[in-house]
């Protein structure tokens, strides 16, 4: 009788024991299911997909104006003022905003005016070297406003995007282009 005794005990805690096994170890794994789940929840889609010395012309328009920047060679020229000292490198920065660009998620949308895009806020558009054009459409912020509706000339579909491009973009002013001394200006006594 005092072996049985003994082997219930052992049967309790061997139970016992996989018991925490499980609770323990097994409770932090994901199934494949929940893991490709959560891959296309974070999935990120590219929307530009060019070079940066590939923009020949970037031209924004927003609540400002129009800004039309053409590439010369190493630099750039404001079309809206020929003589205007253009730092290159606030162009090259607004030119890897939009090439770094990914959508957080695609949708068909027959209404565009929905999501504000049928009167963009803002509108900028890349002419490459390679005789291509490509325009982003931004439209209204989405309802957590952590995110904005925007539309390729790539494609027909609506593009969730984080709102960091347009937020660069809707700031852009004749003065966003300008060198200053720090940046390099040479100056003449």
């Amino acid at each position: 009788m005092h072996k049985r005794y003994i082997t219930t005990i052992a049967v309790v805690l061997a139970f016992f024991a996989l018991l925490a096994f499980v609770f323990f170890f097994e409770k932090d794994k994901k199934s494949k299911e929940d893991i490709e789940v959560e891959k296309e929840e974070l999935q990120e889609i590219p929307v530009l997909g060019f070079a940066e010395d590939d923009v020949s012309r970037l031209v924004i328009q927003n609540a400002n104006g129009t800004f039309t920047l053409t590439k010369d060679g190493e630099s750039w020229k404001l079309a809206e003022d020929e003589a205007y000292d253009v730092n290159p490198l606030e162009v090259s920065s607004l030119i890897k905003y939009a090439n770094n660009l990914v959508a957080r998620s695609t949708f068909q949308a027959e209404n565009k005016e929905e999501y504000g895009l049928t009167e963009p806020s803002i509108k900028a558009t890349f002419d490459l070297t390679y005789d291509k054009q490509i325009t982003l459409d931004f439209g209204d912020p989405t309802p957590d406003e952590a995110n904005i509706y925007v539309m390729s000339s790539e494609s027909n579909d609506v593009l969730v995007v984080p709102v960091i491009l347009f937020t660069q973009y809707s700031a852009v002013t004749k003065d966003s282009f300008k060198r200053t001394k720090e940046e390099g200006e040479v100056q003449t006594e």
